[in-house]
């Protein structure tokens, strides 16, 4: 939630996606997960859809990307 320009970088990237056709997004929360959650919602006033893994214990990096994969 750094803010850069006057905006959480998250929404410059989340922003950066959309405009190169990415509208599927899937993010890993460990820290304070409320604070992105809250501020992204599900995506729809950026024009994307937002999806959550929410790691209580940390799983390392494949244990993150394993959790955003898709049954």
């Amino acid at each position: 939630m750094l803010p850069i320009g006057g905006r959480p970088l998250l929404d410059h990237l989340v922003l950066w996606l959309r405009e190169h056709g990415i509208r599927d997004i899937g993010i890993n929360l460990h820290h304070r997960p409320e604070a992105i959650a809250d501020h992204l919602g599900d995506g729809r006033r950026f024009g994307v859809s937002v999806t959550y893994a929410r790691e209580e214990r940390l799983l390392g990096t494949a244990g993150a990307i394993k959790r955003l994969q898709p049954c």
